[in-house]
């Protein structure tokens, strides 16, 4: 009783947080049930790793985000060449 009372600061605080925390993964799961994304709703920044119906959907895309940053590594390394 006596490691309670003096820890009973530090048991309330944690408690606090594991509640806060529960909380939140709980609102998390149930908008992903509902078909809420998380991810803030800005669909021209999105990996859109949730919206592809498809795998292939799903490879297109990535394959056009990764052509689109070799593009832009590449007109990077012009422009780092210029400067040197």
């Amino acid at each position: 009783m006596a490691w309670i009372a003096a820890n009973a600061g530090n048991i309330i605080v944690t408690a606090v947080l594991v509640l806060v925390v529960g909380l939140v993964v709980r609102g998390m799961i149930r908008d992903r049930l509902a078909g809420r994304h998380i991810c803030g709703g800005d669909c021209g920044n999105c990996g859109s790793a949730c919206s592809y119906p498809n795998p292939e959907a799903r490879a297109a895309a990535l394959d056009k985000d990764v052509k689109l940053h070799e593009k832009r590594f590449a007109e990077f390394q012009k422009k780092r060449k210029k400067g040197t």
